[in-house]
């Protein structure tokens, strides 16, 4: 699940361009922590990174957009009454797909409940 070089490095050099640039090092954490999961790929676009299962671009699990306050993390968790916190809300959009979000703004929003929600989707995404 890390970015390669190629046309992966050249859409995250894309994704955090301009004032942007500062979230990266932040990003990097947050991918170092996805490691430990496993089983969880990083698919970069033009304007986002998509999370997915291992080997598999669909179901997208999560997506990660770069905004100027953070990284801001949408979870496929419908239906997840387990996942009630402050940190996590409703998504801002009407999106089919995914059903919370977080912002990311500091290195201690990598923590524990964040990998918990991931691997939650992650697990909803194989029901």
């Amino acid at each position: 699940m890390s970015p390669g070089e190629g046309r992966q490095g050249a859409e995250l050099k894309t994704i955090f361009s301009g004032k942007k640039e500062k979230w990266l090092p932040l990003f990097r954490r947050m991918l170092a922590r996805f490691v430990r999961i496993g089983g969880v790929d990083l698919n970069p676009a033009k304007t986002a990174l998509a999370l997915s299962p291992a080997g598999a671009k669909r179901p997208v699990i999560g997506m990660i957009r770069v905004t100027s306050k953070g990284l801001r993390v949408a979870l496929a968790l419908r239906g997840a009454d387990t996942m009630r916190s402050a940190r996590l809300k409703p998504t801002r959009t009407k999106s089919r797909r995914f059903s919370h979000e977080v912002l990311i703004a500091e290195p201690a929003d990598i923590d524990e409940e964040l990998l918990a929600w991931i691997k939650a989707a992650k697990r909803r995404a194989r029901t």
